[in-house]
């Protein structure tokens, strides 16, 4: 400031000894002169802005450092914060585990022991259960004769041995009964027939055992005359081709269900004494009722 006043009082000397020398020039120079003071003024202005703006500029800058150091500050609390806490939720964290282990640990001890008393619980239940069935299955085979238990029991009674024993005499009776029955649902086999026929002497003689020793005694004879009859039918096939003419197809459908006609009545067949052949005398007459040409030499195998 002091080097612009002394720049207007020199200005201003100069001018009034310029104006001196050169009298006509006196209203140009009095123009320079206002002029170059105004100028400055206008920088004396200027200079205090800028002084102005420098102390702005100065204060911004302490503040921004300020800032600084606060942010640096607040960070370094916020990482030990995070820090601290996250330690101490670790801790938590680890005790929560730790209670929640021992009280899975306790649940499990429990859950084991009453599943163990349940078990021992339905076990009795179950006995006393089984027992009580058992001993309803023995009365019922030691209350009746063995005629009607033979028409009660259409079943094999294997489960009901198993259960019981064979201490009960009727049990095992029935065993016997019901075997010999099964060897009629069997290819014949004269060995197993006659061991059946012999368990039926100690049997008590019901009617029922009677008709079985009879169908025993007499399935050989059924066996081999339908054997017989099989091989009969074959033959008749290797002659006679009915083909798709309906009238020969009746005539040969005849004579095959004819045959086996004759086989039924002369030896008494009875397709409920004597299944296993039964379902073969059905096969055929499935077959050739269908088509008189159908072969049945396969059947011929299971006889």
């Amino acid at each position: 400031m002091k080097n612009i006043y002394t720049l207007l009082v020199f200005m201003l000397g100069y001018g009034v000894l310029y104006s001196q020398e050169n009298p006509n020039n006196s209203g140009s120079n009095n123009d320079c002169l206002k002029m170059v003071a105004e100028q400055g003024v206008t920088i004396s202005k200027q200079k205090d802005t800028i002084k102005a703006l420098a102390k702005v500029v100065l204060r911004l800058q302490k503040d921004s450092m300020d800032f600084h150091k606060e942010n640096a500050k607040l960070k370094e609390e916020v990482a030990s914060l995070d820090k601290k806490s996250l330690k101490n939720e670790n801790i938590n964290l680890k005790d929560s585990i730790v209670r929640l282990n021992d009280t899975m640990k306790r649940y499990k001890e429990t859950l084991r022991t009453e599943r163990s008393a349940q078990k021992e619980r339905d076990n009795e239940k179950y006995q006393k259960g089984e027992q009580f069935i058992i001993n309803k299955i023995a009365e019922t085979y030691s209350g009746n004769d063995f005629e009607q238990l033979i028409k009660m029991r259409q079943n094999p009674i294997g489960r009901d041995l198993d259960l019981i024993g064979s201490s009960n005499k009727n049990l095992n009776d029935l065993n016997v009964f019901f075997s010999a029955k099964n060897v009629l649902n069997e290819r014949y086999d004269k060995k197993r027939v006659d061991e059946s026929r012999a368990n039926l002497t100690k049997l008590p003689q019901t009617q029922s055992v009677k008709v079985m020793d009879d169908a025993l005694k007499y399935y050989v004879y059924c066996f081999e005359e339908l054997k017989k009859v099989v091989v009969e039918i074959i033959e008749i096939d290797k002659h006679e081709t009915a083909r798709e003419y309906e009238e020969i197809q009746k005539l040969k459908r005849e004579k095959i269900i004819g045959r086996l006609a004759d086989y039924i009545f002369n030896y008494r067949f009875s397709f409920e004494k004597y299944p296993y052949l039964a379902n073969i005398v059905t096969e055929i007459l499935d077959r050739k009722y269908s088509d008189p040409d159908a072969d049945i030499s396969d059947l011929l195998e299971s006889l």
